[in-house]
């Protein structure tokens, strides 16, 4: 056997006692003259620590955990193995292969994924590929599910592992009122009054709503499209009032809807304000046409408002809606009040879904109203909100729409009946107080994923290694973080931040001006195959793990390079960042004068070395 092999090598001997080896031998004397005189004698040998039989087995020599983004959709970790001596030959199989299983589980956003497949595809002495699938749920409102599909490679050759999505991972994200991160204020008419006519409100990065505000006065009633029927394509309108929109009350001329009000919201991907010339003026302008130029560009695939105070109110949730071809309608789903969801039922996952983050919350006068994709999409259709209008009643106008449903789920949920507006002739007050308004959002790239891939070798006479357990986290932005473990961190074409967290990871940011960030010495050291300073690359450390630095740009004096710097190369107290110009190799030193500075990082491909000056460090409070 060869103890210094690159795989396993099993070592199988005999105790003392268990076997001995015994002969007897007899010699009878041959000599000219015969005389047949003999002589015996008998020896024996314990075997015990002098049998031994060696046989090797395959074994895993180094792995990481790999983090890439969803919209690229694949990324490279390592994988590196020898299988030893009793290789397979040709043909590979699915029997006749290096993996004994290979098998993939975990979640993708809140929820497990189901239905998991993976199987061999194709092998031979460099690699070997397996396809994969699965299910996940991709809406958190009603549990819908979507396929996910890819295939995982192994480069035996190169020691690595890829895994390539087929598709990005779909998803939906929640954003409401209650989360609102900043507003702005506006009245037509140019000023920032206490009373604002137009409020906008950012609630996450690339979901703005626009607020306003309408009421029936003397002279003024609520019209649709100019008369008193409302017919679908139409919105409501009366006399522009003041609105109020904040994380906890959103109402018309107060902080409630009564029964003579319409809220009118809309929808954008960013601050109108902004992007909107002379916003919020001319009067005509905001525009509720999603296909002008400055309109409303938001989506949303469903909606739930929360109500404070809620009795036997009625509403009216008129839709203005989007599909896909340009196609742009209204249609209004009629909410009554035995549609909303009370404290007695909201546990019931059928009515208030508990991805929704309400189940629980909802007191003896509160209630929800949850409006999904299937309550206005008839078979066929896409339809997407791109803004709304609550009202409590239809006080001076009639008209018919969508009878609300209740039930809430992909099959059982869907709104297939027609009913006619109810009217402030109803018995009750009509006045709500709306504390919340959530919008499930689709994006393409908003789901992250946790996966555990459980990979076991096995040769040709079924030596076996115990089972690596590879974590893969598939994130939606870019902000790409490992764990614990030693991580291949795949950044994309875009501006990204890498975090290796614990262990020796290796970050590559691929294309764009990417941070790579360090909070502790201690952390690795990391591999960066693809630092580049010309690109916008920076190296982003920590003061609370670097102390010895100064926060902001690192000062030209703290910092040392050289072809031939290396650990011990500090000496006037500020030498604190060390960089061997030729090995790529980075150490930080404490005290800047000692030596035994620690390897950070490698900043080099493994033939050259990064170019690396102070102005591409940046130290961080």
């Amino acid at each position: 056997t060869d103890s210094a092999a690159p795989y396993t090598t099993d070592i199988l001997s005999l105790d003392d006692g268990q076997v001995s080896l015994q002969k007897a031998v007899t010699v009878t004397d041959g000599g000219a003259t015969w005389e047949g005189d003999t002589a015996a004698a008998a020896a024996s040998v314990d075997l015990g620590g002098n049998f031994i039989v060696g046989d090797d087995g395959p074994l895993i020599q180094a792995t990481t955990d790999l983090v890439f983004a969803n919209s690229d959709k694949s990324g490279t970790g390592v994988f590196q193995y020898n299988i030893g001596a009793d290789q397979w030959t040709a043909p590979y199989t699915a029997i006749r292969s290096d993996f004994l299983s290979v098998a993939l589980s975990g979640t993708v956003g809140a929820a497990a994924i189901s239905d998991v497949s993976v199987q061999w595809s194709s092998e031979d002495a460099t690699s070997a590929e397996f396809d994969f699938s699965f299910d996940y749920v991709f809406n958190p409102t009603t549990g819908d599910t979507n396929t996910a599909t890819g295939t995982i490679t192994f480069d035996k050759a190169a020691g690595t592992y890829t895994v390539t999505l087929n598709d990005t991972l779909s998803g939906y994200s929640i954003v409401n009122t209650a989360g609102t991160i900043s507003k702005d204020e506006y009245n037509l008419e140019g000023s920032a009054a206490s009373q604002p006519e137009v409020i906008v409100s950012k609630l996450s990065e690339d979901f703005w709503i626009q607020f306003r505000g309408d009421q029936e006065t003397n002279s003024v009633d609520i019209t649709a499209g100019g008369d008193a029927t409302w017919t679908a394509g139409e919105l409501f309108s009366a006399s522009q009032t003041y609105v109020t929109a904040s994380q906890t009350q959103n109402g018309v001329a107060g902080d409630t809807i009564q029964n003579d009000e319409i809220l009118d919201l809309n929808f954008y991907l960013d601050n109108p304000a902004l992007s909107r010339p002379g916003y919020p003026f001319p009067p005509d302008n905001p525009i509720d046409d999603p296909k002008a130029e400055f309109g409303p560009d938001g989506r949303a695939d469903g909606i739930y408002a929360y109500f404070d105070g809620v009795g036997d109110e009625d509403f009216l949730f008129l839709l203005k809606l989007i599909d896909s071809d340009g196609i742009v309608i209204s249609r209004v789903v009629v909410v009554e009040s035995t549609d909303i969801v009370r404290n007695t039922n909201q546990f019931d996952e059928t009515l208030l879904p508990t991805n929704l983050g309400l189940t629980g919350m909802l007191d003896n006068n509160d209630g929800v109203v949850v409006i999904e994709s299937n309550d206005y999409n008839l078979a066929g259709e896409d339809y997407q909100i791109y803004g709304m209008q609550i009202l409590t009643a239809a006080n001076s106008f009639s008209g018919t729409g969508i009878d609300l449903n209740p039930v809430t789920g992909e099959e059982a949920g869907a709104s297939t009946g027609s009913q006619a507006f109810p009217s402030s002739t109803s018995p009750d007050n009509d006045v709500a107080k709306i504390v919340d308004i959530g919008f499930v959002l689709q994006n393409d790239f908003q789901n992250n994923a946790d996966l555990a891939l459980a990979v076991a070798l096995n040769d040709a006479d079924h030596d076996v290694t115990p089972t690596q357990t590879l974590n893969i986290d598939v994130v939606s932005n870019g902000v790409l973080e490992g764990g614990a473990n030693a991580d291949s961190i795949n950044g994309t074409d875009g501006d990204d931040t890498l975090i290796g967290n614990g262990g020796a990871d290796i970050l590559t940011g691929e294309l764009g001006g990417d941070e790579f960030v360090f909070n502790d010495p201690g952390e690795g050291p990391d591999v960066l195959p693809d630092f580049d300073g010309t690109e916008g690359d920076q190296l982003v450390l920590a003061q609370s793990g670097f102390s010895a630095l100064s926060v902001g740009t690192l000062a030209a004096d703290a910092f040392v390079s050289g072809a031939t710097v290396d650990a011990d190369s500090a000496s006037d107290g500020n030498d604190h960042l060390l960089y061997n110009s030729l090995s790529g190799d980075l150490f930080y030193d404490a005290d800047g004068s000692s030596g035994g500075a620690i390897l950070i990082a490698s900043l080099t491909d493994g033939i050259t070395a990064a170019t690396l000056t102070a102005d591409d460090i940046l130290v961080i409070a």
